[in-house]
């Protein structure tokens, strides 16, 4: 079988390149055979075109439901593994910095004695000696009247 290479001036018929997966068709003499950079193409004798096309048009009548069934289940399966994946990687991606970064110290918060607690003001906690004997005496009258 004679080869031809991309853009070579042909005759008139279909051209197939296995090395680039083309086929071209041809319809007049005299015309460029086109096609992808640096690939040779060998001409389809015209009785095998004739003999294949209806057994490549059967497969396709076949295979069709098939196909489509295959692609109706595989895109939402492949796009639900995306998002699995994506997902999990970002959680992983998250837990690896935050791992020794911790912002938070019980133990220091604990033994902080100076820090203010909350939004109130240190007047209003804090309570002089003789505030807090007067409240343990309420406290100890109240658990004797019960």
């Amino acid at each position: 079988m004679k080869k031809y290479q991309a853009n070579d001036v042909v005759s008139y018929g279909v051209y197939a390149s296995i090395n680039a997966l083309d086929i071209k068709f041809i319809s007049a003499d005299g015309e460029s055979l086109g096609g992808k950079e640096q690939a040779s193409y060998f001409k389809i004798p015209t009785a095998l075109m004739v003999i294949a096309a209806p057994l490549i048009g059967g497969a396709f009548v076949l295979f069709f439901p098939f196909m489509i069934i295959l692609m109706v289940c595989t895109v939402p399966l492949y796009y639900f593994i995306r998002l699995i994946t994506v997902n999990a990687g970002s959680a992983s991606e998250m837990v690896v910095k935050n791992v020794g970064h911790f912002t938070w110290e019980p133990m220091t918060a604990y033994l902080n004695k100076r820090k203010n607690l909350g939004n109130v003001p240190e007047g209003k906690i804090r309570k002089t000696p003789e505030e807090l004997k007067d409240l343990e005496k309420e406290i100890a009258e109240r658990r004797n009247k019960k």
